[in-house]
């Protein structure tokens, strides 16, 4: 049995922005390119994905204690994957805004092998976080790194929509990545049930599975079939379908760092009948763990603001 297995409160709705805004901004500038330098859909694809990346960091930022001491994130880069996040941020941007700036044929695709990067870093971030069972499992890094692609494809498909451009393959294209996700998201939970994380963590996977699956997989690939039939919904198909999956991979990021981001506590085995632990149960010492941290929390605020 694990005690004291509470929910991080470090991290909150802004570190979970950051995720479900910056990873789909960086596979939608790789979306971008495979479009083509020459596409109406490039600069507004490529403009929106600079946006979205820029949201999520602005979020993080908003999210430190201290703001101002932002630039001590640069210090790191040999062991940090936040630092590598932050100088791969800064290519994909640069090289981004010099595909639309210069007729390059390389730029689009260099701006778009950063923006996978940028994704890829965000994973790894969760993944070194050792502390918390649901972030440190490794099929985590996969299942970010799908989820950002599908949202990057949908993104595209949206600005395709708007500006009333043919979708050509990328309909099919996200209908294959959506599986792809669908099986990152099997392997991810069946691994996390297998490592006996919190009780919590258990107790919330079921609920988020079940409206993942359907909502974010099963009805979207339905809607993409209905697209390629010859009738008048087929617009509104393709529209519908990109806004469930991005709607469904901003859900699954505010979750997993928001709700399912239960320290690991500590574990006692089996006690022996009658032991005070025993008698008082897991939620009873879980509470009694988060009122010890606030007071220390309290505590060190307090030596701040008379120092």
């Amino acid at each position: 049995m694990r005690y004291a297995a509470i929910l991080q409160t470090n991290w909150d709705w802004r570190a979970a922005a950051n995720f479900m805004f910056g990873g789909g901004g960086g596979a939608l500038l790789l979306a971008a390119a495979m479009a083509g330098s020459e596409a109406s859909t490039h600069l507004s694809a490529t403009l929106l994905g600079m946006a979205l990346m820029g949201t999520g960091l602005t979020m993080v930022w908003l999210e430190i204690g201290r703001p101002w001491r932002a630039a001590n994130v640069m210090f790191k880069p040999q062991n940090s994957w936040m630092t590598r996040e932050a100088y791969v941020a800064g290519c994909a941007f640069l090289l981004a805004a010099g595909s639309l700036l210069f007729r390059l044929t390389w730029l689009p695709m260099a701006a778009g092998l950063a923006g996978i990067a940028f994704l890829y870093c965000q994973a790894r971030i969760l993944r070194t976080a050792k502390g918390v069972p649901a972030w440190r499992e490794p099929s985590i890094v996969m299942l970010i790194v799908t989820t950002g692609l599908v949202e990057g494809i949908a993104y595209l498909l949206l600005v395709q929509v708007a500006l009333a451009e043919p979708a050509g393959n990328f309909l099919m294209l996200l209908a294959g990545f959506l599986m792809l996700r669908l099986l990152a998201w099997f392997i991810y939970r069946g691994r996390l049930l297998a490592s006996n994380p919190p009780s919590q963590v258990k107790a919330a996977l079921p609920r988020l599975g079940s409206w993942f699956v359907l909502f974010g997989h099963f009805l979207p690939v339905l809607l993409i079939a209905g697209s390629y039939m010859d009738s008048p919904f087929s617009l509104i198909n393709t529209s519908i379908s990109t806004i469930i999956v991005v709607l469904s991979g901003w859900h699954l990021k505010f979750v997993l760092v928001t709700r399912l981001a239960h320290v690991q506590g500590f574990g006692l085995g089996k006690l022996q009948r009658g032991h005070p632990l025993q008698l008082a149960g897991h939620q009873k010492v879980s509470e009694a763990s988060v009122r010890l941290r606030k007071t220390r929390e309290r505590e060190l605020r307090n030596q701040r603001r008379n120092q």
